[in-house]
């Protein structure tokens, strides 16, 4: 398969098929923005559909690029660390180094600076405010351990939401309730002070949507202590031979016959029963999404880090390794290696560009994938996986991607990492991108 061609040799269209309607507010700023780049569009209010090559040149995917995410009044600017201020740039700096876990876990136990200790516990040790830590990097991947040290009040574990408690004699006491009967209410605050209230003192409580873990962390700790902080919760995992067994559907791909059945053929059938009979590959960590390759019926699996991102190609009976051995490449024989891997951020979507496409010949039966971290989509070559490209960057937070029968290209962004009470509705943005002409035309 031919090489794709760089940036400024495709030149696309880009149909902005759904916004929310925070992005009417930046059209002026970003209007200003894109003339300087020597982009013009036009001063009439935000249509409902924007089609780049009826509303401009010709222009580069990286001058579409500027122009998706800006116009989508989701980012401003070329970078998260320039366009969200402090906070984003120690996410970004967090999900682009792999700090030191040993000085994380330091700092985690400094109970005058961080105070990690005081409220959380890690294998028996540390205070019993807060939701035992021990095994919080098998949970949740880096950016969602970024997002819940940076805003600890975006989504907070039930059970340990902060309680407002006002008594008779005038005290007011805020922490979490962990026992209360008819009789008493027991209280921890933000110290691992224990609370012994009298029920017939409380004279108001009510449920406070603030965390009770501290705020501005990044005021504490400098960009590096902040990574390192980061990189010790992520070695916090559970045993390695649990939960990923034959006994659960973690980090499984699961394969069933259209009416729900289990296939006859399934390789684990011996060793597997009941709905665990229908696993058909293991050893994945968080299998976010993956796609069937047309010409051959190859599976490409897309499997979020550990400390690297993985492509796999699924085949029946295999074993990724996870958590027995880290992400990326493996000598190890009784493991299937990724095809591809690049450093822990996010990898989401992916899908084949159709063959019969009207792409470019050097983009057609290629594996598009996302990152959601750093906002770009890539381009692989199957045959030879080394072969990786660029295809456009600057995209807020895509987490999904299709390609259509007429061969465009779908793109859904979305500005949020889960469905939680904080969750605001109206934050997404699909994107359709297709061919407009190549320098050497269709070919």
């Amino acid at each position: 398969m031919n090489e794709p061609p760089s940036g400024h040799d495709l030149l696309i269209d880009v149909q902005v098929l759904g916004f929310d309607l925070a992005c009417a507010e930046q059209f002026g700023k970003v209007r200003g923005s894109l003339f300087q780049k020597g982009i013009s569009i036009p001063t009439a209010p935000v249509p409902d559909s924007l089609v780049a090559d009826a509303l401009m040149p010709r222009i580069s995917v990286s001058h579409i690029a500027t122009l998706v995410f800006s116009f989508a009044g989701l980012l401003t600017s070329a970078t998260v660390g320039q366009a969200a201020g402090k906070r984003g740039d120690y996410e970004q700096h967090a999900l682009t180094h792999a700090g030191d876990a040993g000085r994380g876990r330091a700092l985690f136990a400094d109970e005058k600076l961080t105070k990690c200790a005081l409220c959380h516990k890690v294998q028996g040790q540390g205070g019993d405010v807060g939701p035992d830590l021990s095994h919080i990097g098998g949970k949740f991947d880096r950016p969602h351990l970024v997002e819940s040290l940076l805003e600890p009040s975006r989504q907070i574990v039930e059970g340990f939401r902060t309680s407002v408690i006002a008594t008779v004699d005038g005290q007011t006491l805020t922490g979490i309730v962990r026992e209360q009967s008819a009789e008493t209410i027991v209280l921890f605050d933000a110290g691992g002070v224990k609370h012994v209230v009298p029920a017939a003192k409380v004279e108001h409580r009510e449920t406070s949507p603030v965390s009770l873990m501290p705020q501005g962390l990044e005021e504490l700790l400098t960009r590096e202590q902040f990574t390192d902080l980061i990189a010790y919760l992520d070695t916090l995992r559970a045993d390695k031979n649990a939960p990923f067994g034959a006994g659960t559907f973690q980090g499984k791909i699961l394969r069933i016959n259209p009416d729900g059945t289990v296939p006859g053929d399934n390789p684990f059938l011996a060793e597997t029963k009941g709905k665990y009979a229908a696993i058909w590959a293991r050893g994945l960590r968080n299998p976010f999404t993956f796609a069937v390759r047309p010409s051959s019926g190859e599976l490409f699996i897309n499997d979020v880090g550990g400390k690297f991102e993985e492509l796999n190609v699924g085949l029946p009976g295999a074993n990724y390794g996870w958590p027995v051995v880290e992400h990326g490449p493996t000598s190890d024989a009784r493991f299937r290696g990724p095809v591809h891997w690049y450093p822990q951020a996010s990898i989401s979507g992916g899908a084949f560009a159709p063959a019969d496409s009207g792409w470019p010949t050097a983009y057609r039966g290629r594996y598009f994938f996302a990152d959601f971290v750093h906002g770009w989509i890539r381009s692989l070559d199957p045959d030879h996986p080394e072969s990786v490209a660029t295809f456009v960057s600057g995209l807020r937070r895509p987490v999904d991607l299709r390609f259509m029968p007429d061969g465009r290209l779908l793109v859904l962004l979305r500005n949020a990492w889960v469905i939680d009470d904080k969750f605001q509705p109206g934050t997404g943005t699909l994107l359709q991108i297709r061919p407009a002409y190549s320098s050497s035309g269709r070919d």
